[in-house]
């Protein structure tokens, strides 16, 4: 607006802001634009802009959700293999298998199946490979072998003279 104040002078610019004052839309005042040095944008130009812009995010919009929802699906087959790989190895590990790896290579893979959290054929293919290859699974364990009779050692230093006495007249 300086540009338009110097090729007019101020006096003429004065009365041009003078006579533009209340003119506009709702009694408004009528703004001043120099639009030669390119920062003046018609609006029809700015509207296909816009329209452009909208459209531009729009696509990008729809590609990021479907990005989303292929990486969504992804993350779920990962989660559902995790869950499925965990469940096997518990098992294997609950039949005690010696080497988990060992014996899964030996499965079936195909006959097993995941449903509802739970593997179903798993079992029965475990009962095989312990007859076939019984030195993949560790023996039961029986308890710890205490004799009948063994009692603790007697402790000396908890007794009174007297149970002292009594014990080693017992004994003879």
């Amino acid at each position: 607006m300086n540009e338009l104040k110097e090729i007019l002078g101020e006096d003429l610019f004065g009365q041009l802001e003078a006579a533009l004052k209340g003119k506009g839309k709702d009694g408004k005042d009528i703004l001043l634009a120099v639009a030669n040095d390119g920062s003046y944008l018609p609006k029809a130009k700015f509207d296909e802009v816009y329209r452009e812009m909208r459209e531009w995010k729009e696509k990008a919009g729809d590609t990021l959700a479907d990005e989303r929802a292929k990486e969504n699906e992804q993350l779920k087959l990962e989660l559902e293999n995790l869950r499925y790989d965990a469940a096997m190895e518990k098992m294997l590990l609950g039949a005690k298998a010696r080497n988990v790896k060992a014996v899964r290579a030996l499965l079936d893979l195909d006959r097993i199946q995941w449903e509802d959290g739970s593997l179903t054929g798993l079992e029965e293919q475990l009962d095989e490979l312990k007859q076939k290859e019984s030195f993949l699974f560790a023996e039961e364990e029986k308890g710890f072998y205490q004799p009948a009779a063994a009692k603790a050692p007697t402790d000396f230093s908890r007794m009174s003279d007297e149970e002292y006495y009594q014990y080693v007249n017992q004994k003879g």
